[in-house]
């Protein structure tokens, strides 16, 4: 594979799943106020980020997926849309980096974020939001 500094050699891993799903909430519990996910139990290596969504405005479940062609979300903290491979551009991700990249997605294969780097504005909680939903990778310090 060509990328950016040079070319990189890796071998083929021909017994991995093509695109890969995990699911991480089938539904949401309509008596709770917070629901709370953390995927360090899904991601390993990751890098910390918190996002806090407006439960109201999800389908569940919610799920990880690797990119797929013509993805496009609502980076927060930009207007308009933007396709995810020109975002991976824009980041300079290294080939072996984005095929790393996981995808939060929701029932209606909508993207809520691009992990760990950027969450979907569409879904994000607002002051006034009553019931949110927190995705989150959370550094484990050792414990000495």
């Amino acid at each position: 594979m060509v990328d950016r500094e040079g070319l990189i050699l890796k071998a083929k891993n021909f017994s991995k799943e093509i695109n890969p799903e995990i699911i991480l909430v089938e539904n949401s519990d309509s008596q709770q106020d917070q629901i709370s996910i953390n995927i360090n139990n899904y991601i390993e290596n990751g890098k910390p980020f918190n996002w806090v969504f407006d439960t109201n405005k999800l389908q569940f479940p919610l799920y990880l997926r690797k990119q797929k062609d013509g993805d496009n979300f609502y980076p927060s903290g930009f207007s308009g849309k933007k396709k995810v491979s020109k975002f991976f551009r824009d980041e300079k991700l290294s080939a072996l980096t984005k095929e790393k990249i996981w995808i939060l997605c929701d029932a209606k294969d909508q993207i809520l974020g691009i992990v760990p780097l950027r969450q979907d504005r569409r879904s994000e909680a607002e002051v006034n939001t009553q019931k949110t939903t927190t995705v989150r990778w959370i550094e484990e310090k050792p414990i000495l």
